[in-house]
């Protein structure tokens, strides 16, 4: 029985990969001669305080590290081990520092059934989710609080996603074909304070209604204070206790 690979990368490939720059770094840093994954993954298993801190510089993470790398129970040295235990940084911040270096390059492009793509650059994604943030803060939205996605696969659902984690709030989130007692169950367990949802949604060429689910929900967790309608298929009008929301 053969066990050759399926498939080697070129030796151009491998020359422009992210991990031969990262090697060349730590080659650099540490006078080593490392020169394949099998080397690296060694070294970086000696030196994992090493190999992390390097890490973390090379991904250009944005945060607080804290003075521990990597904290390992004494009692059981290969079991639970804590990386970056004291460490702060806002996932949201990290992803959208790209905008700084790319404002106009594409930062989502989108595609639904009726396949016309439809795209949001890096600085418009940094605008819509400043907004949306804006507007949870006005809902009282705070870190630790949840907030909640009744959403399909759409940019609205990435946009509203990065203004909660931006805000260190939770979000939490369930496909539009889940039906009422699912969502509950779970948005039960979350408490979240605003829900996001659209009119419909599409699928197999049909579309199917998920505001009428959606206001279900509502009424079904106490905890829920705000309902944003996003107009996803049709123009919709939205109760005096909603607000409607926007669209990529």
């Amino acid at each position: 029985m053969s066990h050759e690979p399926l498939w080697r990368p070129s030796s151009s490939r491998l020359a422009n990969a992210n991990l031969t720059d990262f090697m060349d770094v730590v080659n650099r840093q540490y006078n080593l001669k490392l020169v394949n994954f099998a080397q690296l993954y060694d070294w970086s298993i000696t030196h994992n305080d090493l190999f992390w801190t390097e890490l973390w510089d090379f991904g250009n993470v944005v945060g607080e590290r804290g003075a521990r790398i990597v904290d390992i129970p004494e009692k059981d040295p290969h079991q639970h081990s804590r990386w970056f235990p004291d460490a702060e940084l806002n996932f949201a911040e990290n992803l959208l520092q790209w905008a700084a270096d790319m404002p106009d390059k594409d930062a989502i492009v989108f595609s639904g059934e009726d396949e016309i793509a439809t795209s949001i650059t890096w600085q418009e994604l940094v605008r819509q989710v400043g907004c949306v943030t804006h507007y949870l803060r006005s809902c009282g939205v705070e870190q630790g609080d949840v907030v909640a996605g009744y959403l399909p696969n759409i940019a609205e659902t990435v946009v509203a996603m990065l203004a909660t984690a931006s805000l260190g709030a939770i979000w939490t989130s369930t496909s539009p074909d889940f039906g009422i007692d699912s969502v509950l169950d779970r948005f039960g367990q979350t408490q979240p304070k605003v829900l996001f949802t659209t009119d419909a949604y599409n699928y197999n060429g049909k579309s199917h209604d998920n505001l009428t689910k959606a206001r279900s929900v509502r009424q079904g967790v106490e905890s829920m204070t705000h309902m944003v309608v996003i107009p996803y298929v049709n123009t919709v009008d939205i109760n005096d206790d909603e607000e409607t929301g926007w669209k990529s």
